[in-house]
C-alpha cells in the first residue's frame, strides 16, 4: 500500500507543477490518464473482491469518472499545446 501511495502522491505534485507549467501539461496528464485508465480495468477485474459489491462498484465507477476527467483535460491541453 505504501508503494502505491507514494506513486499516487509523485502523480499528484506532477499535476499540482502541471497546472502552472504548461510545458508538463500534455506529459503528466498522459502519464496520470494511463495510471487511471490501469487502475480502472484492475478494479473492474476486482469488483467482487472488495468488502460489498456495491463498494466494489462504487470504486469502480469512481475511478472511471476520474479517468474520464483526466483524459478530457488531456484533449483540452493537447489542443493548446499544438494550436
Amino acid at each position: 500500500m505504501h508503494d502505491l501511495s507514494t506513486f499516487t502522491a509523485a502523480v499528484g505534485a506532477g499535476l499540482l507543477i502541471a497546472a502552472w507549467t504548461p510545458s508538463w501539461r500534455v506529459p503528466i496528464l498522459a502519464v496520470a490518464t494511463a495510471q487511471g485508465a490501469l487502475h480502472l480495468v484492475n478494479h473492474l477485474f476486482d469488483v467482487g473482491a472488495a468488502d460489498t459489491r456495491a463498494a466494489g462498484i462504487g470504486n469502480a465507477v469512481a475511478i472511471g469518472i476520474s479517468v474520464a476527467v483526466l483524459a478530457w483535460l488531456l484533449v483540452l491541453a493537447r489542443r493548446e499545446a499544438f494550436a
